[in-house]
């Protein structure tokens, strides 16, 4: 299971539902489609805080490349990159990841990472199951790499 922390600004959108997708850097492993992420603002601080429970399922990881008129997702190679350049595309894209506007999506990756900035599209979906009663659960002992949570070593990125 993977652990994605959002900052505070997004934490909303996370919690409320209205932002189901996260676009982050490579690194050693993202959610695959079909298992659970977890969503979290302030990991590895007193103030974190779980932002969905239970835990979505994740709907897809996909790349992306992001430029400043034009947003690609997906492996040309493989299956074929969707292109957005419209602005309309770019507006309704960027408002899904939780900025104003493409303008605002634009300058947070320019100033947080650089352009054109490579990395993945994470979507989520609300689980549609509850979690069992806590007394229902199995608790063997976590390896220290299935840890998941505030004070685990998941990797997280502070990302949108």
């Amino acid at each position: 299971m993977v652990a994605y922390n959002f900052q505070t600004r997004f934490a909303p959108m996370v919690e409320d539902g209205r932002k189901t997708q996260t676009i982050r850097a490579d690194r050693k492993r993202h959610a695959r489609a079909g298992e659970p992420v977890q969503l979290y603002t302030g990991m590895r601080t007193a103030a974190c805080r779980k932002l969905r429970d239970p835990d979505p399922e994740c709907l897809m990881c996909k790349p992306i490349r992001i430029k400043a008129r034009t947003i690609s997702i997906g492996d040309l190679a493989a299956t074929g990159a969707k292109l957005l350049w419209r602005p309309d595309e770019l507006e309704r894209f960027a408002m899904a990841d939780g900025f104003d506007s493409h303008a605002d999506m634009i300058a947070w990756f320019d100033e947080t990472h650089g352009l054109p900035f490579a990395g993945w599209l994470i979507g989520w979906a609300p689980s549609t199951q509850a979690a069992p009663p806590k007394a229902a659960r199995p608790s063997p002992p976590l390896r220290r790499s299935e840890r998941g949570g505030c004070a685990a070593g998941q990797a997280s990125d502070t990302q949108s």
